[in-house]
């Protein structure tokens, strides 16, 4: 693949051509690891038709909801922090009682307010069923229509996201996609996150909810750009030993692979790229946090470090620092179930596999070598 990104200068222009020729980039991909085959023709027809869709339905809402354009964000609160880091153990510890604004599943595949009423008793109806399973977790992450999980999600509207490389083969071949997914570097990035804020208005008018908390691991990398767009926010940056994480991390790719595609109708060539092209966005999300921290790029009021393995020694000592830290209210609802959490021995079971790193052609002295600034500054082992 030699396909370059036009020079998008910056703005709604900017905006569009990143994500039109993104869109070519996935469909040569698909050609160049499968083939004509039905991953193709999906891309080729039906995302060009959701996509419409979608921003039609966006239209609309300025006219039936009008409101939403006024809502104020106040204060977001960002979970940020490698895949696999208890990311998604927090924020949903914290949205379990729907005290705060948080996008569930079906919802952020459809954002706009105009088409909610019409897909809500659908949804319902196939989660009562037992059909609301999205990804099972035997993959390694369970996603439910109707559960609360990472809306980074949101980003997919605009095919600027790591989590394209889960949906496309582009991770399998794109040289070049390390760097235009480094969102900080990219000119349009500002516009692609007051596209997020939008939507994001959107949940608070429908939630009736004052603040919001955001999952947004892979936004590591527009961790800059998200403090222009809201700088009131609140980031709590969850740390993992990248030993526990990045094993895990991989596995999970690997367990969707083989359940989706088949690792055996992959090449060696492609496997082996793929799995190389991930454990580089992780060392670039762990680096490129730690430059940020190490050079007090994040004013030290607006950041909060949690280690995962301080959330599973001290829950509620970890609940009263996010507290303190975010100045959120706690209601009784919640503050029971977490103090029924923490009164209780844990209980997890983990029903996925977990590879070895030599499975993925690592090896534990390359991680302790290239990320030796994150175990140093945390300690770990």
């Amino acid at each position: 693949m030699n396909m370059a990104i036009p020079d998008a200068r910056f703005g709604v222009i900017g905006m569009i051509r990143f994500t039109l020729a993104m869109y070519g980039r996935i469909l040569a991909s698909c050609l160049a690891v499968r083939g004509a085959r039905k991953v193709f023709w999906i891309w080729l027809f039906l995302v060009p038709v959701y996509a419409c869709f979608t921003r039609l339905t966006l239209l609309m809402d300025r006219l039936f909801f009008p409101a939403y354009r006024r809502v104020e964000v106040k204060s977001p609160i960002f979970i940020l922090g490698h895949p696999r880091s208890g990311t998604t153990f927090l924020q949903r510890l914290l949205t379990q009682t729907r005290d705060f604004a948080a996008f569930e599943t079906w919802e952020m595949a459809f954002p706009a307010l105009t088409v909610r009423r019409l897909i809500t008793p659908l949804v319902r109806r196939l989660a009562e069923r037992g059909k609301g399973v999205v990804v099972e977790a035997e993959i390694g992450h369970q996603v439910r229509l109707t559960e609360i999980d990472e809306d980074e999600a949101l980003f997919f509207h605009l095919l600027d996201t790591e989590m394209i490389t889960t949906i496309s083969p582009i991770g399998f071949v794109d040289r070049e996609l390390d760097r235009l997914l480094f969102h900080d570097q990219q000119p349009h990035e500002e516009c692609a996150v007051r596209f997020f804020k939008d939507l994001w208005k959107r949940q608070l008018l429908h939630t009736g909810r004052p603040r919001l908390i955001s999952k947004l691991p892979p936004s590591a990398l527009r961790t800059k750009t998200l403090l222009k767009v809201f700088p009131d926010a609140r980031i709590i940056y969850l740390v993992r030993s990248p030993l526990e994480v990045i094993s895990s991390f991989l596995s999970l790719h690997r367990n969707g692979i083989q359940r989706v595609v088949g690792l055996d109708r992959l090449s060696e060539a492609h496997k082996r790229f793929f799995f190389e092209r991930k454990y580089r966005v992780s060392i670039r999300w762990y680096t490129y946090m730690h430059q940020l921290i190490e050079k007090h790029e994040i004013p030290e009021d607006q950041l909060l470090e949690i280690t995962y393995d301080e959330q599973i020694r001290d829950l509620r000592g970890t609940i009263r620092k996010i507290v303190d830290f975010t100045g959120i209210d706690i209601s009784r609802e919640l503050q029971a179930r977490i103090d029924a959490m923490c009164a209780a021995p844990p209980r997890y079971q983990r029903e996925h596999t977990n590879y070895a790193l030599e499975e993925f052609y690592l090896t534990e002295e390359r991680i302790r070598s290239d990320l030796k600034p994150i175990f140093d500054r945390y300690g770990f082992r």
